[in-house]
């Protein structure tokens, strides 16, 4: 990084992004951007991009989805019992 005009720093918005970015900008100056203002109403970048926002990107999950084991998704279909014509 060395060599780059200007970084861009698209880390969290939590204490440790802001740290890390702090120490960064010591290290790089001007030259470093903090890009983090674009997205401050999010977590993070991601969150930003699948628009979800501070307050639901920290909510515990209320519900748990049922997820079918491997070897079952795997197994063919049961054929049904009776007479066919």
């Amino acid at each position: 990084m060395e060599t780059y005009t200007q970084v861009g720093c698209f880390l969290d918005n939590d204490t440790a992004g802001r740290n890390t970015c702090k120490k960064l900008k010591e290290k790089f100056g001007e030259r470093l951007l903090d890009k983090s203002m674009y997205y401050r109403e999010y977590k993070d970048l991601n969150d930003c991009l699948c628009g979800k926002p501070l307050s639901q990107s920290a909510e515990p999950i209320k519900e748990k989805k049922q997820v079918q084991s491997a070897r079952r998704m795997m197994q063919p279909p049961k054929k049904k019992g009776g007479f066919h014509l």
